[in-house]
């Protein structure tokens, strides 16, 4: 459960977790957004404290969506780190991410999560370790504390998985009765009523 998570960190001795990254194909991250359906963002979640959300001002309501603290990702200025570091994105990014770690007031043993290409990932975070001396970046191998946490479920959650799961039931009945009320041509095609292929 979500509610797991300070009791886990307390127990690996982390500080804080970054997840980052776009949703789609991110199961650290879907977890831990409550069904809001976001883009790419960034959540910090200091132990004992509600998690806080970095997103896109387009993104703005969505992210709400979340139940979190929403900070819009312009704060940290990363056009302007853009210019200053004359286009280098490792350095860009990185000092964009020791601004968030700034604002937040993110110190000591931090573990990083979320869905990025390795090679990229690899470079910027030991970029970071080399930059922040007030970081440690950790990177969980095996069972992470989220994973460990998604093991066992709220009445909250539990909810939210029987409701999709009656919502997907019943589309797939309607799915199906709107199929049977067609007709089978002679090629095996459904047809309309029109004798059209049905589309």
């Amino acid at each position: 459960m979500k509610t797991d998570l300070d009791v886990l960190m307390q127990e690996r001795s982390l500080d804080a977790l970054v997840v980052s990254g776009h949703r789609t194909g991110n199961p650290a991250l879907g977890y831990l957004l409550n069904g809001a359906r976001v883009g790419t963002v960034i959540l910090v979640k200091k132990r004992d404290q509600t998690p806080v959300l970095i997103a896109w001002p387009s993104e703005r309501e969505e992210a709400q969506a979340a139940g979190y603290p929403v900070v819009l990702q312009t704060r940290y200025g990363m056009p302007e780190l853009h210019k200053k570091h004359s286009g280098n994105a490792l350095a860009a990014d990185t000092e964009f991410y020791q601004r968030i770690f700034e604002d937040l007031d993110v110190t000591g043993r931090v573990a990083f999560y979320g869905a990025a290409d390795q090679g990229r990932a690899y470079t910027f975070l030991t970029a970071l370790a080399k930059t922040l001396p007030d970081i440690e970046v950790i990177g969980e191998y095996g069972e992470s504390v989220i994973t460990l946490a998604r093991r066992t479920k709220s009445a909250d959650e539990v909810e939210r998985i029987r409701t999709v799961g009656r919502h997907t039931v019943a589309i797939m009945e309607e799915t199906v009765t709107f199929l049977q009320h067609h007709p089978v041509g002679g090629d095996e095609t459904l047809r309309r009523t029109d004798g059209a292929v049905l589309r």
